[in-house]
């Protein structure tokens, strides 16, 4: 994944607005399997937001921006280890390694949680982004949100 994410203007609590970006690399790619594919960003050692889950805006080095969920967090139902930022684009199909991505945190939705199985997993991250997808559509859409 990302050994530099930069991050500026963060207030670090729900209905702050932080913004971080980085360089993506590979990965495991654990969200694939789930049906919910990720970018992952390291966001090394800095203030961060609350662990959880957000409804984000993504600034893509190309100039393009896509709405989508992120977690952040230790990714307990896999054993991850360290902090980890996963974002998924919504209607997005592509490669983004190597990109630089820049992330908005818009809407806090909940804390992280470990679950008991994938299929719990699956219905959770379902329900994240039918949610984010209903309060990024009621906001308004600032294309510098992201990119900048």
């Amino acid at each position: 994944c990302v050994g530099g994410a930069r991050r500026e203007g963060a207030r670090g609590r729900p209905g702050g607005r932080s913004k971080c970006g980085g360089r993506l690399g590979g990965g495991a790619n654990p969200g694939r399997p789930v049906g919910f594919p990720t970018a992952n960003i390291r966001l090394g050692e800095y203030t961060r937001p609350l662990r959880g889950v957000y409804a984000v805006r993504v600034g893509v080095d190309d100039g393009l921006s896509y709405d989508g969920v992120a977690n952040l967090g230790m990714r307990p139902s896999f054993g991850g280890t360290e902090i980890l930022l996963e974002v998924h684009l919504f209607d997005f199909e592509g490669d983004l390694y190597d990109r630089h991505l820049r992330v908005a945190f818009m809407h806090y939705l909940r804390a992280e949680k470990t679950f008991d199985g994938i299929e719990a997993l699956k219905a959770q991250i379902a329900a994240d982004a039918t949610g984010a997808r209903e309060l990024l559509a009621a906001a308004p859409s600032n294309s510098r949100t992201a990119e900048r």
